[in-house]
């Protein structure tokens, strides 16, 4: 261990873990984006399509931003010293994905990568802070090649309504959400098993999608 870097381990649920080495001396790039460089190496995400992270470790949960993600809002992040108070040399995590709408930009779409502290996961058993299916490389894959797949995009983009809310009473309804099981979507942005604590008020996708 050096007072000068932090090493944490991060893995999809079904792979080894991968060595993520943040080095507090390299004041030219600050730690959350020397973390999204070396996710984007291991996980084979574009860079710009990382949008945000949620970390649990501990008992306690941290956002992360990646500064350069395509959405344009402002980023931001916790000092140096929060971070490192809550993440420690050694920690181990597994990775779990969710897309997510991406507004003002040709693309429609970009993906949180959360980190899970490896012991609120565990290999077939999902739980509320995990979900087996959403950390695997099959997963992953899935939804890497939406993210680049321009001409779906393209696809989706044409159906969705100009104007994405419409009120039914008293409720405001998700004109765009509504549409995503069209394009077997919907379980790319939530997990749809039992542990979830979300209520699920409608099929993922279609009843004929296998």
């Amino acid at each position: 261990m050096s007072e000068n870097k932090t090493t944490i381990k991060v893995k999809l649920g079904d792979e080894d873990y991968y060595d993520i080495v943040i080095d507090w001396t390299d004041y030219r790039y600050k730690y959350h984006q020397q973390i999204y460089d070396q996710l984007a190496v291991y996980t084979g995400i574009p860079h710009f399509f990382m949008c945000s992270s949620f970390i649990t470790n501990r008992g306690s949960t941290m956002m992360m931003s990646n500064v350069h993600r395509l959405w344009r809002a402002q980023a931001r992040n916790e000092s140096v010293r929060f971070f490192r108070r809550r993440v420690h040399d050694g920690d181990c995590f597994t990775l779990n994905f969710n897309m997510q709408f991406l507004y003002d930009q040709d693309e429609i779409f970009h993906v949180n990568v959360n980190l899970t502290d490896s012991r609120n996961s565990h290999g077939n058993e999902c739980n509320s802070f995990w979900c087996k299916y959403k950390s695997t490389r099959v997963y992953l894959n899935k939804i890497i090649g939406i993210l680049k797949n321009s001409e779906f995009q393209k696809q989706i983009k044409a159906e969705f309504p100009v104007e994405r809310y419409s009120q039914d009473g008293d409720e405001l309804q998700d004109e765009w959400w509504k549409l995503l099981p069209n394009f077997n979507l919907r379980q790319y942005f939530q997990g749809f098993c039992t542990a979830n604590l979300d209520p699920q008020e409608s099929r993922p996708y279609l009843p004929h999608r296998g």
